[in-house]
Order: C-alpha cells, then structure tokens, then sequence
C-alpha cells in the first residue's frame, strides 16, 4: 500500500498529519517523526511506543530511518506505516542465508550515506561520477562522450536522470 493513501483512523490521508516547521517540502510528505506516525491507523498511539516499533522495523530496514534535516532528531520513511514486525523479522530470517556480499556492502554504503551531512553527501556523490566517468570513458569514445556531458549538467539534474534511471521518478 505504499503507493496507495494510507489512511489514519479519522480518514485523514498522512499528508494531512502536521509536521514539523521546518521541515522541507520533500521530507514532510516522505518521512515522519514518531509522533507523527501516531495518527496513523495500526501504529501505536504514543510517540515511545511508535518509535520503539519504528526503531525494531530500523534494525531491519536501515533505509527506513534518517536524520532529520532540519532540527534535531530522526525520521521515519512513510512506507515504515504498512511493515508488519512480525513479517519482517520472518523475512529477515528467510533472507538471512541469501544475502550475498554486494548486498551486505551495498547495505552498508545506504547505512553511511544516511548517517552523512548533505555537505558530505554532495561530496561523495561528485567522487563517484568523476570514477564513473574515469570507468566509462576507458570503454570507448561514444560512452565516454555521453558521462562528459552528464558531468556538465548541474547537480540537481544529474540527480534527477540518476533517478529516472533507476526507476525511483
């Protein structure tokens, strides 16, 4: 249902739940504080009980739990209102045996750049596109031309074709 509305006990969809001030455009509708999960239907009715579940569903999910990028505190992914616990610890033990290496190192690499300041994250990202670059660039003239023109557009564009490539738009 995480495409669908999720729907709150007075038949409120999550993006009437009020969030924080200052919070950006972007991190009010995707991401939630605790307490806000608490005007979810099936959530806990506490901020500490809906964050004690929402910090067992992190333990399982690391992508699911950030900091906030304004004020203090974490946040939650929205999607983290339709996980069952008990579904996803039974998945967990199921996926347990089948997690390979580039899982474990890519679940790793989402833990980092989660816990990274955007200033940090920007950074990283610029290193990886001019190591991409460097790769396709020495697999022929016609790819190589194509990652010089990716690295021309700016930041906020190339992040967006980064997107839609990998299906996240």
């Amino acid at each position: 249902m995480i495409s669908g509305e999720i729907y709150m006990s007075s038949k409120r969809t999550v993006s009437a739940i009020p969030t924080h001030p200052e919070a950006s455009v972007e991190e009010a509708k995707d991401w939630l504080t605790a307490e806000e999960f608490t005007h979810i239907e099936g959530m806990p009715g506490t901020a500490r009980g809906a964050r004690m579940r929402l910090e067992k569903l992190a333990s399982l999910h690391p992508e699911i739990r950030r900091k906030r990028t304004a004020g203090k505190g974490v946040v939650y992914h929205i999607s983290a209102a339709t996980m069952s616990l008990d579904d996803e610890r039974n998945r967990a033990k199921g996926e347990a045996f089948t997690l390979n290496d580039s899982d474990r190192q890519l679940s790793l690499w989402v833990q980092l750049y989660r816990n990274m300041s955007p200033a940090s994250r920007a950074q990283l990202m610029e290193q990886a596109l001019r190591l991409v670059k460097d790769d396709l660039m020495s697999q022929g003239p016609n790819v190589s031309e194509l990652a010089v023109q990716i690295m021309k557009l700016p930041e906020d564009e190339r992040k967006r074709l980064f997107e839609k490539l990998n299906g996240k738009v």
